[in-house]
């Protein structure tokens, strides 16, 4: 149940004089019947001893999380000394305490070196009935830390089946989001992207507009003439799509984000038809592409995206209408695939966004992806010009 490794290492650490339990995500897997990705050991060393204790062991994190609790790995293993409070700041010297202050109660769970539990918070039983708590009060958990808001939104997106009845808390509270550093909201918000119900979960219940407030724009904006749905449903809806073609988070944000300038760009125009009937309207979103690329440029630099990931996203945010262009000659072919590349965006990253585009859109057909690339000019024309 334990790796070999892991064991040893809390073995060690016993034989020094001191606690080791893992504790967290690996004990909740195992519980769940899920495969653990990765071992955490608590103990109640401090950093210093787990270091004499691991001599070859390195210290993570920059100044901010070193001037907290260390947390030091040892042959890609995390040991870190027990905390008495959510933000890590103070140590503590229990057990009971430690899991006192972990975020949820699914996460609290301890297992020793033979595999015994010891559950102070009630964690097995919420696993058992499916329920998402936090541990004791929940106001007193987002205080410690407020990037538990997120946290709270994953780990209701990734156990689907489980209810969350601390939902409302987090809306009443995600202010909180304000004193948490931009790279840290980035971090999970792409680990919230993993799961389907992600872009969902996020706008159902408004977060997003915290994280992305560009979103806002969107919320009741009708899709158009050419649409059965509106830009908020068919930008989740893309989204979605993608989660079924790609493991890249970085084209799944491009697809929930595509439309992201229509909310600024909506117009209502009397048809251009002579003479114009009285009534006639259609509705446009002129230059949203352009306008969309612009507003995330900027959102996902505040978010600390790195200068790659802003120019692949906002690039396939600009070019996503290319698809839509009459017959365009070779020149144009050209200067679209070589925009491509300069922003080292593969072609079938531009087709599975058109893709999951056209499939987001309920007034268009049904279709494959496979017959889409098939049936696809954009697709057949870039390797004529390329090979």
């Amino acid at each position: 149940m334990i790796p070999p490794k892991v064991k040893s290492m809390m073995e060690l650490l016993e034989e020094s004089g001191y606690e080791a339990y893992i504790i967290g995500g690996a004990v909740r897997d195992i519980q769940m019947g899920i495969e653990p990705e990765d071992f955490d050991i608590f103990t109640n060393a401090t950093g210093e001893q787990i270091l004499k204790v691991f001599p070859k062991g390195n210290v993570i994190g920059g100044e901010e999380r070193q001037a907290k609790i260390l947390t030091v790995v040892v042959d890609e293993v995390e040991v870190s000394q027990y905390r008495c409070n959510g933000d890590r700041t103070k140590t503590g010297d229990s057990l009971l305490t430690h899991q006192s202050t972990c975020d949820f109660t699914i996460n609290s769970i301890a297992m020793n070196k033979e595999g015994k539990i010891f559950d102070s918070q009630d964690g097995i039983n919420d696993i058992k009935y499916e329920r998402l708590k936090f541990v004791g009060y929940p106001f007193d958990r987002l205080k410690e830390d407020p990037l538990r808001i997120l946290r709270g939104i994953r780990f209701w997106t990734k156990y689907e089946h489980f209810t969350f009845d601390d939902i409302q808390i987090i809306l009443d509270n995600i202010n909180l989001l304000d004193h948490i550093s931009p790279e840290r909201i980035r971090d999970e918000l792409m680990k919230i992207l993993r799961y389907p119900q992600g872009a969902e979960n996020l706008w159902c219940d408004e977060v997003i507009n915290k994280i992305i407030p560009e979103t806002k724009a969107v919320k009741n904006v009708e899709g158009g003439d050419h649409h059965n749905e509106s830009v908020k449903k068919h930008m989740i809806n893309s989204f979605e799509e993608a989660v079924k073609l790609t493991d890249d988070i970085r084209l799944r944000l491009a697809c929930f984000l595509h439309d992201i300038g229509k909310g600024i760009t909506y117009t209502i125009d009397t048809k251009a038809i002579y003479p114009a009937l009285e009534g006639e309207t259609e509705i446009h979103f002129y230059e949203h592409e352009n306008l969309g690329a612009e507003l995330m440029e900027e959102r996902l630099s505040k978010l600390k995206f790195s200068k790659e990931d802003i120019k692949y996203i906002t690039t396939l945010i600009r070019l996503h209408m290319y698809s839509y262009k009459s017959e365009p000659g070779d020149k144009s072919y050209i200067r679209f695939f070589n925009k491509l590349e300069d922003a080292n965006i593969p072609i079938e990253d531009y087709i599975i966004l058109i893709y999951c585009d056209h499939q987001a859109n309920l007034a268009k057909p049904r279709i494959k992806f496979g017959d889409f690339i098939k049936g696809s000019w954009l697709y057949k024309k870039y390797y004529e010009i390329k090979y």
